[in-house]
């Protein structure tokens, strides 16, 4: 098995089948296993390791992404949040360091609505990314018309025509025209 790197806007795995016949199956495609595995590499591909407990949080942030089964693109975006929030710091995931003079929390840097939505932002990584991707759906879906880092423009800024410059430093490498929404599987939030 090799890991190939981006291809497009996913994360691609090649599988050796019988001998040299190669089948390609994209990230959200893969068993759990896998998946987490190559969410692990995308993180460590992301920034250089600063140190052992820096490998031991990418780990546990790979853990917290994949528990919540996003499609590909949101996984990539959770990546890059956590990235250009919270540059993968156990100090910002604990919100012993905050931004925007105290109002962003978290390593994806939510600003909370409500006082659950604070402790979720402040809790564990699960429950981070768990707000991090209802934020991000938020987003997506609530600038209709919009595509590529345009949908993130609502979780940078709070409306829609604002902060569409920021968007776009945090899509990163995603192929602008890519849209977050799609089929994608429903949190236990969005099913009660």
């Amino acid at each position: 098995m090799a890991w190939t790197g981006f291809t497009g806007s996913c994360l691609t795995w090649h599988v050796s089948v019988r001998h040299s016949r190669m089948t390609r199956y994209s990230l959200y495609g893969t068993p759990r296993r896998m998946r987490f595995v190559a969410i692990v590499l995308f993180l460590l591909w992301l920034a250089p390791l600063r140190s052992n407990g820096d490998l031991r949080f990418r780990v546990d942030l790979a853990r917290a992404i994949e528990f919540y089964e996003p499609t590909d693109k949101e996984v990539e975006v959770l990546g890059r949040l956590a990235w250009f929030e919270g540059a993968f710091r156990p100090d910002v995931a604990r919100c012993e360091t905050t931004g925007d003079h105290g109002k962003s929390l978290g390593l994806y840097q939510i600003q909370p609505q409500n006082p659950r939505d604070r402790r979720a932002a402040c809790g564990s990584l699960y429950q981070q990314t768990q707000l991090a991707l209802q934020v991000l759906r938020h987003s997506a879906e609530g600038c209709p018309g919009f595509t590529g880092a345009d949908q993130l423009a609502l979780y940078v800024s709070g409306r829609c025509v604002k902060g569409i410059r920021e968007a776009k430093h945090r899509w990163g490498g995603l192929v602008p025209g890519d849209s977050l929404l799609e089929a994608r599987p429903k949190l236990a939030k969005e099913t009660e």
